[in-house]
């Protein structure tokens, strides 16, 4: 009996050990993270404007516009899909690897990952251009009593998007919602509109307008931004005051169209952009389309200079913005760089004499690739835009063999000789 007591006993502490532990761990869990709008208001309050976290708007109910016959209507399609991106439409329990040109409904979850991009285009007008890392939520925000008042957007959970509009004086009809805040854009006298929105939970949220007009919709209120401006809105959804871009920084090296050669390894490749005194520092990218939907490499610096080493061959674009705390400056327009991996000799074609010379210094001429490093013996010379070259040579009476060699910027080396017959006399001049 005493046996049966102590084992109760036993039993019982270690029950209650359990649920103190529980219960310390979930109030350490809820001190390290901010308490934010939960996933659940996001998808609830998203079918309104003024739902929980997003402030004042047309209550035009919480579900997707439907019909009977056809079910949920087709908001997007995800149009381009580069590397490595997921989706999960809102019946399924898992995400699946992304296929160009999917259509989307409401609900549909789009995840691009480290090193991947997508393009949403949308039924209604628009695309949005999701960045590395970036979470959304595809949402029908429409008028179900009203077919003709068609809006459809995104919720960015996490991540940064760019958006474009098509030319038109009507309201655009994508929108992005955040944690923070709702943007709505308008093209402007006709014009396309561009901008970029940049979230993450529990941070502030950066909206950026390049083009057009937007308003920004937080806390029951509205701030209008115009092109070139930025709005920063924390995460207790506090609007701050739009703020004019700065424009970018001055582009210095890699001159735009340069055209690097190489063998094997990847050259080391210094970029460097005129120093802002106000800046906090730069953001560089690089992509390997005009667009910037391929971006292979982001880095900030503090500097106005990185040294990068592990480019692909082919055509690259290179831009650079300035940071001032949160807001960035208007890029730079893309800079085009093209690596070339050559492995061909280059062409040399050199005038040897074709009769005995007079000894002494030889004016020797010819041609091979341009920008090729020409040495003979001792002597060199760099091969002009044309790819003529003249090299001053020293010749002794009698023979003399002359070697002349051409290493191309890749490095590649080609070779021609001849023997050529000196006699006393004075400079020569053969080309």
């Amino acid at each position: 009996m005493k046996d049966l007591l102590v084992r109760s006993s036993e039993v019982i502490l270690a029950i209650a050990l359990v649920l103190l532990f529980f219960l310390g761990f979930m109030q350490i869990l809820s001190l390290s993270f901010p308490k934010g709008t939960g996933l659940g208001d996001l998808f609830g309050s998203a079918g309104s404007a003024g739902g929980p976290g997003f402030g004042a708007g047309p209550d035009w109910g919480s579900g997707a516009a439907t019909d009977s016959s056809s079910g949920p209507r087709v908001i997007a399609h995800l149009t381009r899909s580069i590397h490595r991106v997921k989706d999960k439409a809102a019946s399924s329990i898992s995400w699946s690897d992304s296929v160009a040109g999917s259509a989307l409904q409401d609900r549909h979850g789009v995840q691009t990952l480290s090193k991947s991009s997508a393009t949403i285009s949308f039924e209604d007008g628009g695309e949005l251009f999701l960045n590395p890392k970036t979470l959304v939520i595809v949402r029908d925000l429409g008028d179900p009593r009203n077919s003709r008042r068609k809006r459809s957007g995104v919720i960015l959970l996490d991540g940064e998007l760019r958006g474009a509009t098509a030319a038109g004086d009507k309201p655009l009809a994508v929108d992005v919602v955040t944690e923070s805040g709702e943007l709505r854009m308008q093209a402007a006298h006709g014009q396309p509109a561009g901008f970029k929105v940049t979230a993450s939970p529990g941070s502030a949220t950066a909206f950026t307008v390049y083009a057009g007009t937007g308003s920004v919709i937080a806390n029951g209120k509205t701030v209008t931004i115009g092109p070139n401006q930025s709005l920063i809105v924390d995460s207790q959804q506090a609007l701050g005051v739009p703020i004019d871009l700065r424009p970018p920084p001055k582009p210095l090296r890699p001159a735009n169209n340069t055209q690097i050669s190489f063998r094997s390894a990847p050259p080391r490749i210094g970029f460097t952009w005129a120093h802002d005194d106000d800046a906090t520092g730069y953001l560089l990218e690089i992509a390997r389309d005009f667009e910037f939907l391929d971006v292979v490499f982001t880095t900030h610096t503090k500097t106005p200079e990185f040294v990068h080493g592990n480019l692909a061959h082919g055509r690259n674009y290179w831009r650079v913005s300035s940071t001032h705390g949160r807001v960035e400056s208007m890029p730079t327009h893309p800079q085009v760089l093209d690596l070339i991996m050559d492995f061909d000799p280059p062409d040399l074609q050199v005038q040897f004499p074709s009769a005995p010379v007079s000894a002494g210094a030889l004016l020797l001429g010819g041609s091979t690739e341009p920008g090729a490093q020409v040495h003979i013996g001792e002597k060199s010379a760099v091969a002009a835009d044309d790819g003529s070259f003249e090299v001053e040579v020293s010749v002794r009476p009698g023979a003399n063999m002359l070697v002349v060699e051409s290493i191309d910027p890749a490095g590649n080396i080609s070779y021609s000789s001849q023997l050529v017959n000196a006699k006393h006399g004075s400079t020569e001049r053969l080309q």
